[in-house]
């Protein structure tokens, strides 16, 4: 599952996770974290400052490894894994940076979600802003947020990846769920 942060992946998952274990399907959970909002408080508690490009390269090594084992949990698992982030939220990030996708980490990220249900949960930018301020977690942007959700449904149209409105109701978007897994 894709999305900004405050979307509401999270939420949608658990909730997800929850109902089909009630229903006695296996289903596993994990997180594909870049390390970022790690990375972003040791820098912002430095003197030390870092480039882009030097930042997407060790949140590129953290998520691709994150995601290179959680595919091989997922591939031993008998049942349904759903995945918290993946290859393509740092494509999107490196879209908001301006830096290029690199053709390596495209074909990486395409091949790993071949035979996968991909789904992008949008919701508004001020929406995301409000969600992340009440967490009280980290910080973003509007101007961010806003960015990044362009770049989600850029890929989420170039690729056919199914888009949810995550502005319902975590029930709602729940059921959005189901009807995708069902295909």
């Amino acid at each position: 599952m894709l999305g900004i942060d405050g979307s509401g992946k999270s939420t949608a998952i658990a909730a997800l996770v929850h109902i089909l274990q009630q229903q006695d399907l296996p289903t596993q959970r994990v997180a594909n974290p870049a390390a970022r909002k790690w990375l972003n408080q040791r820098v912002d508690n430095s003197r030390f400052e870092i480039s882009r490009a030097t930042q997407d390269g060790i949140e590129s090594i953290f998520r691709l490894f994150n995601v290179t084992r959680n595919t091989i949990k997922a591939s031993l698992f008998s049942g349904v894994t759903v995945m918290d982030r993946h290859l393509a939220c740092q494509l999107a990030l490196r879209q908001v940076r301006g830096l290029p996708q690199g053709r390596f980490f495209l074909w990486l990220a395409l091949a790993y979600t071949q035979d996968a249900d991909v789904v992008v949960l949008d919701v508004g930018a001020d929406t995301a802003y409000s969600r992340i301020h009440q967490r009280g977690e980290d910080t973003e942007t509007k101007e961010f947020l806003e960015a990044s959700r362009n770049a989600y449904l850029e890929m989420a149209a170039k690729h056919k990846w199914t888009v949810i409105s995550s502005a319902q109701s975590v029930d709602g978007v729940v059921d959005e769920l189901l009807a995708v897994l069902e295909k």
